[in-house]
């Protein structure tokens, strides 16, 4: 009996290496243990999320997590590419919502308490950045587990242990946040708008949406032109609750000619204590903390230069 069952301990744990490149077993204790190595399922999964790009994403209140989550991965689906068998397409997402809302009896009250957000409308946004938007603005993250996607709340222990587990998958998608946003803030730097001027009561939501109009018409016109312009959300909430955290500030009187994007973007979010926040291809204007509001900031290490 125990010549069987150690025998039966080692090819489980030969099959369970074979099919898990990303799972190794310590011969020691025969405990699987999980590598750097990224999967296969894991390596797909991750292409898809930045190659699939979402033409339309329309969120209007009173949308929730469990809204969105079950509208990217919907969206995952239809515009996955087309040459792929229609059952290889998509992405696979599970949502993991925070204890005192799934523990609830009643599945009406585990959707109406799921995490809220502002309403937002963005055009040919990828899936990755669509994704980490939904998840930042919920107190939310998500990690990639074998051909699933896992959302889950930002303090999760799954998220502590991928920070010791996956170095190479975090290396990645660190790579790939900072290689987008750096993308978008050049396209900000470099489209010029002729002129803007804004007298009050406009509202900070009437220059958000300027900003989009003048992304399109004034981009590059040599590029194709459903690829011109840049998303931009007026995010005024808090991550944790969804709720307005401030009124929508009304725009100082503005005026000026043959300004970038950028300029005219630091010139006015500095009035109503708001500032620049990058997120990908996203560009969102959000709150200034208080202890900001006061501060001159210290040069950085390009300028100084």
């Amino acid at each position: 009996m125990k010549r069987k069952s150690v025998l039966f301990i080692v090819v489980t744990s030969l099959l369970l290496a074979t099919d898990s490149p990303a799972v190794s077993v310590n011969p020691a204790t025969n405990i699987a243990v999980r590598s750097n190595e990224p999967t296969p399922a894991e390596e797909l999964v991750y292409t898809k999320l930045n190659s699939i790009v979402i033409p339309v994403l329309n969120f209007r209140p009173p949308a929730t997590l469990v809204d969105a989550i079950d509208f990217l991965r919907q969206a995952s689906r239809d515009y996955d590419n087309p040459a792929i068998p229609e059952e290889q397409r998509g992405v696979n997402m599970i949502l993991k919502l925070p204890p005192v809302i799934s523990n609830a009896t009643v599945s009406a009250t585990a959707t109406t308490g799921a995490p809220k957000f502002p309403g937002m409308r963005l055009s040919r946004v990828p899936l990755y950045d669509a994704l980490d938007l939904v998840c930042d603005l919920t107190g939310m993250a998500f990690l990639i587990r074998g051909n699933v996607v896992m959302i889950v709340p930002r303090n999760d222990p799954a998220i502590q242990a991928q920070t010791r587990s996956d170095p190479l998958l975090l290396k990645r998608q660190y790579l790939h946040n900072k290689i987008a946003e750096k993308a978008t803030l050049t396209k900000l730097k470099t489209i010029v708008i002729p002129e803007v001027t804004f007298r009050p009561p406009a509202t900070l939501v009437d220059f958000v949406d300027f900003l989009k109009a003048c992304s399109i018409d004034c981009d590059n016109p040599n590029i194709p032109l459903e690829q011109r312009g840049l998303n931009f959300i007026l995010n005024l909430t808090s991550p944790s609750t969804a709720t307005t955290a401030t009124a929508i500030p009304v725009m100082p009187a503005i005026s000026v000619r043959g300004v970038s994007l950028y300029d005219v973007l630091k010139l006015v979010c500095d009035a109503p204590h708001t500032k620049i926040q990058i997120t990908g291809t996203i560009v969102r204007i959000v709150p200034r903390p208080a202890s900001e509001n006061n501060q001159v900031p210290a040069p950085s290490k390009t300028s100084a230069k």
